[in-house]
């Protein structure tokens, strides 16, 4: 009798455990499914617009530098939602009879300053967010305009309400809160990680890995990097070449407004 027992009270407890365990299962896979990404991790939608060509270009030292696009936060072209950079896309060509190494770059903002350009995303947007931050537009008299998303915090969970109903019900309600809210979180930083290394891998596939060789007669394509820069006024390439250092400037008037807001008042 006692040996049937406690075969019963085994097969009941292993039972339970294959349960919760199949349950536990199930709210992870959901909440993988289910669970939100941060705003900062997320692509641009698909219905964004093409990049807007600019051919901007200069060309010495036997070396062309043609700007064909620049991608701003929220603009045409735009690949994340939230990019706090500045996008510059260029083809640099090599006319002259010895290779060039482009070893670094720089902008010149409408305060005239220097602007380095950078290798992670992450930092791009820390450098640019502070920027920001600690901007006055009250001492230069220009009213900045970057880009139109909300900068307030993700909402927070609302609670779980309480039904009445027996011990039993409410020990099972009070286990599933318990299980599901830290399986939620789990679930929303898989699915950040993830997106968060899907931004890298593409920040780094398009960007200009620094110092770029270009052979002679050949081309080089890619993207430079800055933080969120207003009124730029000449994007300044440095190179080492067979006999000297040399720079290459290219002019962008045309961008003279970008993230400058010229009517504050409307």
């Amino acid at each position: 009798m006692k040996r049937k027992l406690l075969q019963h009270r085994t097969f009941f407890v292993t039972h339970l455990l294959v349960k919760l365990h199949s349950g536990l299962t199930f709210l992870i896979i959901m909440s993988l499914l289910t669970s939100c990404v941060s705003a900062k991790y997320k692509m641009a939608s698909e219905d964004t617009p093409p990049p807007v060509l600019l051919n901007l270009e200069t060309e010495a030292h036997s070396v062309n530098a043609l700007i064909n696009t620049v991608i701003i936060f929220g603009g045409p072209g735009s690949w994340k939602r939230e990019a706090y950079w500045d996008e510059y896309l260029l083809s640099i060509t090599n006319h002259g009879d010895h290779p060039v190494t482009l070893t670094s770059s720089m902008l010149i903002d409408f305060q005239d300053n220097q602007v380095m350009s950078g290798n992670d995303p992450w930092e791009l947007q820390q450098q640019s967010k502070k920027w920001i931050k600690g901007y006055n537009s009250g001492t230069t008299g220009v009213v900045l305009r970057v880009g139109t998303a909300s900068l307030l915090p993700a909402a927070v969970l609302g609670g779980i309400a309480a039904s009445t109903g027996s011990i039993a019900t409410g020990m099972a309600a009070i286990g599933v809160t318990f299980l599901a809210l830290p399986t939620v979180l789990l679930g929303t930083a898989i699915r950040s990680s993830i997106a968060s290394n899907k931004i890298e891998d593409e920040f780094n596939r398009r960007r200009l890995i620094l110092p770029a060789t270009i052979p002679p007669g050949q081309v080089t394509q890619g993207s430079l990097f800055f933080r969120i820069t207003p009124g730029p006024k000449r994007l300044t390439l440095l190179f080492s070449g067979h006999e000297a250092d040399f720079d290459v400037s290219v002019d962008l008037a045309p961008l003279s407004d970008l993230h400058i807001d010229r009517n504050p008042g409307e």
